[in-house]
């Protein structure tokens, strides 16, 4: 809101569309729309359906075990602290 007032006073001074629309970092189409109404138009709003990202990650996760045979396609994960455990008894 406050951007078409700016941009509106801009154009009243004497600046081009194009001059504006570089100096606001806008599209010269939301420059012609300031300087036709003081008001933004409202958003729309997207309907939009559930993400399916849960179901691809499933699938990556059971691939690699089905192929392979294993109970887990994941490696354990090994804490610093038993690694170093590990690491002083055998040694090294």
């Amino acid at each position: 809101m406050e951007l078409f007032e700016v941009i509106r006073r801009g154009y009243a001074a004497g600046k081009t569309i194009q001059g504006l629309s570089k100096k606001h970092g806008v599209y010269r189409r939301i420059v012609r729309q300031a300087l036709g109404n003081a008001i933004p138009p409202d958003r729309k709003a997207v309907a939009r359906e559930a993400p399916r990202q849960a179901r691809v990650a499933e699938n990556a996760y059971k691939a690699p075990r089905a192929e392979s045979g294993s109970r887990c396609s994941i490696p354990p994960l090994v804490s610093p602290g038993a690694q170093f455990q590990a690491m002083k008894a055998a040694g090294k």
